[in-house]
């Protein structure tokens, strides 16, 4: 079979498996809902940590004040407090990963059926790598017949929202959701959780969490505009008698020059970094790198700096989770747990 016949038979399986604005709207409300009720079904535990996080405070406050008047000895303070420490420390990394978990697993489920809302315009644009990239993604295998028939396995989560029962769960969640006059604001439907039964969500949350890094890599062009424009090259195939034999196979790469790269190396210096320099400049972030290398540039020690510190404090002590703060400030998580730690903020363990 002739690769222009395979192409044009995935090119109608995507056809067949995007999804209506009507039924992104319909997964969306439904799968929140169901985030929903699993958070509300979990606020006991919740409520038991932070009450169980109010004790140990009290309890350090408490062995403090007995140090003060003389009851303590300074080495069994410093290790009750060391225990104390630890214990809150594991306490806060629960909650914190609680709600991180949550936050993540909702951010995927929009980015996911945005993506599958548009994939055939996406994969009609894309040249050969971004398509073998759209592939990879949805796919885990793609079988293909001799008389045209095609057969898929999909890659986390499409598996689920391309499900037909998931749909028709979803369409029907919609309408009973207008029956009991349930608000629906823009694109996102308000929680119908009444009715829910928790025992189909076990692994609801899972299937959004921790995207595969071929379908991150693809959200991100996609969100970044990469596929508004056709990058497909309008070349005549070469072809014999028995059809076209053979394509012209680009490979997406950026190629700077000179001039080019004395202006990455002045924005570096001028402070910017090697993520929004690889974003700004097309390119990847290793290849930053590299010519920075090459130039023998003096490289910033990884970091926040004096001002960025003391607003991931602040943040903190606002109650953000170290996944926002990190968002908010374009930075690795560890990095700003680093920052934290050498504020006094957390504990080191």
């Amino acid at each position: 079979m002739l690769i222009e016949d395979v192409e044009r038979l995935i090119e109608k399986c995507y056809e067949m498996i995007e999804v209506s604005p009507g039924m992104r709207q319909d997964l969306a409300g439904k799968i929140h809902a169901d985030f929903d009720l699993l958070m509300a079904n979990e606020t006991k535990e919740l409520s038991r940590l932070t009450s169980e996080r109010e004790r140990l405070n009290d309890e350090r406050m408490k062995l403090l004040q007995a140090h003060y008047a003389g009851a303590v000895p300074i080495d069994l303070l410093k290790q009750e407090q060391d225990r104390i420490a630890d214990q809150i420390g594991d306490i806060q990394h629960r909650i914190e990963a609680h709600h991180d978990e949550y936050a993540s697993a909702r951010a995927n489920l929009d980015d996911s059926l945005g993506l599958l809302a548009n994939i055939v315009s996406v994969y009609e644009r894309a040249d050969d790598a971004n398509r073998r990239l759209c592939n990879q993604a949805f796919f885990h295998r793609i079988f293909i017949e001799e008389d045209g028939d095609v057969r898929v396995e999909y890659e986390r989560p499409f598996g689920s929202l391309c499900d037909t029962e998931e749909q028709m769960n979803a369409l029907n969640w919609s309408a009973e959701a207008k029956k009991k006059g349930e608000a629906q604001t823009g694109q996102r439907v308000e929680t119908l959780v009444e009715g829910l039964n928790l025992s189909h969500l076990g692994s609801r949350r899972n299937t959004f969490s921790n995207l595969s890094p071929k379908l991150n890599a693809l959200v991100s062009r996609w969100k970044r505009g990469v596929y508004r424009a056709h990058r497909r090259g309008d070349i005549t195939p070469i072809r014999d008698d028995r059809g076209p034999v053979v394509r012209e196979i680009a490979i997406p790469q950026t190629f700077l020059k000179e001039a080019e790269v004395d202006c990455l190396v002045d924005d570096y210096l001028a402070g910017s970094t090697v993520r929004e320099l690889a974003q700004k400049y097309e390119i990847h972030r290793g290849t930053v790198s590299k010519h920075l290398t090459r130039r023998e540039v003096a490289r910033r020690l990884p970091g926040l700096d004096v001002e960025d510190a003391a607003e991931a404090v602040k943040l903190h002590r606002g109650g953000s989770s170290m996944r926002s703060i990190s968002r908010t400030l374009g930075v690795d998580r560890k990095v700003v747990r680093a920052s934290l730690v050498r504020a006094g903020m957390l504990s080191a363990a």
